[in-house]
């Protein structure tokens, strides 16, 4: 993970840095981010994930790149200073918990702020 990453999502802010607001607000980038997000939430705890995380040719592959592809588009500085992390991120924290090892501070403030955009947005 990168630092200019984390240092981003902590520059803005916590959850209440945006208003919990009907899905109808969401914009089309902001429902492909939660679809993304909650995908690699579906798997994140799976065993199959502990074995094969993002690794090339593997089943979950796609998904990282898809999170990094949404990172990168321009739409996306928007989105951090709204909700609190890039899309990319719900990628490393699924390699966090591939790791056994508990979240850092960091990691469960960007958790949080996921779990609130998924309130918001899926």
């Amino acid at each position: 993970m990168s630092i200019l990453k984390l240092s981003a999502v902590a520059l803005s802010g916590s959850v209440a840095a945006f208003n919990v607001a009907s899905a109808e607000e969401c914009s089309a980038y902001d429902k492909e981010v939660a679809e993304v997000a909650q995908t690699i939430r579906s798997f994140q705890s799976d065993e199959d994930f502990k074995t094969y995380g993002f690794g090339l040719g593997g089943p979950f592959n796609k998904w990282t790149v898809k999170a990094q592809k949404l990172a990168s588009r321009e739409e996306a500085r928007t989105f951090v200073g709204t909700y609190g992390f890039t899309p990319d991120l719900t990628a490393d924290i699924a390699l966090a918990y591939r790791s056994g090892k508990p979240l850092n501070v960091l990691l469960a403030k960007v958790e949080t702020e996921i779990s609130a955009f998924l309130d918001k947005c899926a």
